[in-house]
């Protein structure tokens, strides 16, 4: 012991006692004779560390041994390497590395702050030190564990999205210079919209909670799990193969379901899907098997029973996943430099045949003119880069409303649009940029999308509503949704798919369920609007049945350009 301790030991009566005193807070002090290498330590100090007999820390050497070789400083350099010379005063050191210490034949790690001064002969050489070694092991875990917090989902206390997927980048390279395998769950709380909207955000929140904890309580020791989304987690899976994946994902799944979860509004089962898939077989960077598990993820939630799904490769698939790729990586090209351009279809009042407003549609602007935007949106809906068009799109119809004044337009968003906040503030910024611009624009959602999350699409189609936006439903028939739908949305305007508009004069089906739908509409209080009107029969039978509006190349195609200024009457179309 030092000098200085043993004095001060002395000065109190408490030289028996130091010892028990030093053990109590994790402390055990040295005095090592670098010359002959021995060390001279305090009372019990090897049952302060952990280590089994003193003679396995009497000399320099065999306290080096403790070390673990995995240290990223080496104690002796650290100690002795600084280009320092003693005073007489000896020089000051300070460092903490980790000890490897069994008990019990397991073999831990633990970690040290060594804090002392070594003491120069008639050379400058260390010939003695003398220090304090204290225990910091709970120290580092406990900042360790603030440091993870930090970069932490604040409502669950999982990893954030960056985090987790560095911890998959890390896992999947471990598995490669192992030549073993991992593993990524997608998991993804179906209808919290409508949770939301029935119970409030607290209760949403609550449920999420519960989802995570119980999926936790099934994760093997070393997985971790992170939040990806608004909706969806992430576990990765180390030292995982394809059987195991299959078994973890059923322990997940089982744990959900198998009772409702408690919050303060009473007892909410939670719907989950989950895709999973392994690496590096069938991904070899951590973007591929997330893009792998999500496709399984999806698969999942297609099919009626739900639950969970596990990638396999499938020719079929792969192709259009090639296809959508590619696709995909040109639309993101044309939008970065500005290829992107709007067409402009009149919709016409049946009353008159005057356009009552313009759909805006999309194109993509090519070497051989421009091209219709309709073949990249479901490989970009596919690959979750939809928003950027729709972005764009508002960006454009903005412009548009503000050089013309007294023009209406109408845009068509994605299902993944309508959950987009970024979308949603872009809005806001313009319609304060440009006042009076929102009163003249449409949104149309498509059916499909709609009831695909109908509380989430309501939610929307009210929040649009209120900045004055009038909304649509597209493509009304492909899905077979029922007013009672359509009166929970509240939309103002639906449109007729074009599919019955095109048959209408030699199907009776098709014809008999137009009717019902105009008939209906004035009930439950939204306007129609007849697709693809290709022909002035067609437009002839649809005036008669009620329609309000109509849209389609009879009454013109969609063209480039701005609208002329004031949109004439249509040539005589008599109906």
């Amino acid at each position: 012991m030092t000098e200085f301790t043993a004095a001060l030991a002395s000065a109190h009566g408490l030289t028996q006692r130091l010892p028990v005193l030093l053990s109590a807070f994790g402390e055990a002090v040295y005095a090592w004779n670098i010359v002959d290498d021995a060390i001279e330590w305090s009372s019990g100090a090897h049952a302060v560390l952990g280590v089994q007999s003193p003679e396995l820390m009497a000399t320099g050497a065999a306290y080096a041994q403790l070390v673990d070789p995995d240290a990223m400083v080496a104690r002796h350099s650290a100690i002795f390497g600084a280009a320092l010379a003693d005073s007489g005063e000896g020089v000051r050191y300070e460092i903490v590395y980790p000890l490897r210490v069994s008990q019990g034949g397991i073999s831990r790690r633990i970690w040290v702050e060594d804090i002392g001064r070594w003491f120069g002969g008639p050379g400058g050489k260390p010939i003695r030190a003398e220090g304090i070694l204290r225990l910091v092991t709970e120290r580092l875990e406990a900042e360790q564990r603030r440091a993870v917090l930090s970069r932490a989902d604040p409502l669950t206390g999982t990893l954030d999205r960056t985090r987790i997927l560095e911890v998959l980048d890390d896992i999947l390279s471990e598995a490669k210079r192992i030549q073993g395998s991992c593993g990524l769950v997608f998991v993804s709380i179906e209808g919290l919209g409508a949770i939301n909207d029935a119970y409030g955000i607290e209760v949403s929140d609550q449920l999420i909670e519960g989802v995570v904890k119980r999926v936790r309580s099934r994760m093997r020791s070393g997985d971790a799990i992170g939040r990806y989304s608004t909706t969806s987690f992430v576990v990765v899976l180390a030292n995982c193969k394809a059987g195991d994946l299959e078994v973890a994902m059923r322990r997940y799944l089982d744990a959900v379901r198998e009772a409702p979860v408690e919050t303060t509004s009473g007892s909410i089962s939670a719907q989950v899907v989950l895709g999973g898939a392994t690496a590096p077989r069938y991904a070899r960077t951590a973007g591929e098997l997330m893009m792998r598990a999500r496709e399984a993820m999806i698969e999942a939630r297609g099919r009626r029973s739900g639950g969970c799904c596990v990638y396999v490769p499938n020719p079929e698939r792969e192709e259009r996943r090639r296809l959508d790729f590619t696709l995909t990586q040109d639309l993101i090209t044309a939008l970065n430099e500005r290829r992107l351009s709007l067409a402009f279809q009149p919709v016409v009042r049946a009353v008159d045949q005057e356009a009552a407003w313009y759909e805006a549609l999309a194109r993509i602007e090519t070497p051989n003119g421009a091209e219709s935007i309709q073949r990249y949106i479901q490989p970009a809906e596919r690959l979750g880069v939809i928003s950027m068009l729709d972005l764009r799109v508002l960006e454009l119809a903005f412009t548009v409303l503000d050089q013309r004044h007294d023009l209406r337009i109408a845009i068509n968003v994605s299902a993944q649009t309508i959950e987009d906040p970024e979308w949603r503030t872009l809005l806001a910024s313009l319609s304060v940029l440009i006042p009076g611009a929102a009163e003249r624009l449409m949104i149309e959602i498509t059916e499909t999308a709609a009831i695909d999350d109908l509380l989430q699409s309501a939610t929307f189609v009210r929040e649009m509503q209120q900045s004055g936006i009038r909304m649509a439903i597209d493509d009304f028939g492909a899905g077979q949704t029922s007013f009672r739908v359509m009166r929970q949305l509240g939309v103002d305007l639906v449109k007729i798919d074009g599919g019955f508009v095109r048959d209408l004069l030699s199907s009776t089906d098709d014809r008999a369920f137009i009717k019902a739908i105009i008939g209906l509409a004035g009930d439950v209080g939204f306007e129609t609007v007849a697709e693809c009107v290709d022909d002035a029969d067609i437009a002839r039978e649809l005036i008669a049945l009620g329609i309000d509006y109509l849209q389609g190349n009879y009454f013109g195609e969609a063209l480039m350009g701005l609208p002329v200024k004031e949109a004439p009457r249509l040539q005589a179309r008599s109906a």
